[in-house]
């Protein structure tokens, strides 16, 4: 086997690698939902946003742990949307 075709296996084997854990991602906030739903939990929007801050601040680490600089860049603008966000409810109140 030639080196180019150890590389493109490599590549299609992470790509299949991220697309599990963003499938992953997507099934663990569903799972969130539905117990809190079951337990009849009523978070604030306030509530859910800190959540997701939390989420997208552990992601950006891990990409920039990673040295994944794009993919840390296009989590740092949805940290900035969802900080956005929790201004202007807290300006609200």
């Amino acid at each position: 086997m030639k080196e180019q075709d150890k590389e493109d296996i490599a590549k299609i084997v992470m790509k299949y690698l991220f697309k599990l854990r963003a499938d992953l991602d997507k099934e663990l906030f569903n799972i969130d939902e539905m117990l809190l739903s079951l337990i009849d939990v009523k978070l604030t929007e306030e509530e859910i946003l800190l959540g997701e801050l939390a989420r997208l601040m552990t992601l950006m680490h891990l990409h920039e742990d990673r040295e994944e600089y794009e993919k840390a860049a296009v989590i740092q603008r949805k940290v900035n949307d969802v900080n956005n966000r929790l201004d202007n409810i807290q300006k609200d109140d």
